[in-house]
């Protein structure tokens, strides 16, 4: 397992956003991808200086091609 983190200054709540079939967005994608590939993931607030938005990966054996 491994556990990364991403540190931003935003002190705005995380948010995962809708899906809308016909949107054109380019962004906000990052909590929907992080919720649906985590095991887990949680918020940490900084005094002062924003959060950390923390989440558990589980690795998986790399998947093995089988020639022929």
């Amino acid at each position: 397992m491994t556990s990364p983190e991403s540190r931003t200054p935003n002190h705005g709540s995380v948010r995962i956003l809708g899906i809308d079939p016909g949107s054109q967005r380019t962004g906000g994608w990052g909590m929907r991808l992080v919720d649906s590939l985590a095991a887990c993931w949680g918020v940490t607030d900084i005094e002062d200086d924003g959060k950390i938005v923390w989440f558990d990966l589980e690795l998986m054996p790399p998947l093995v091609r089988r020639e022929g």
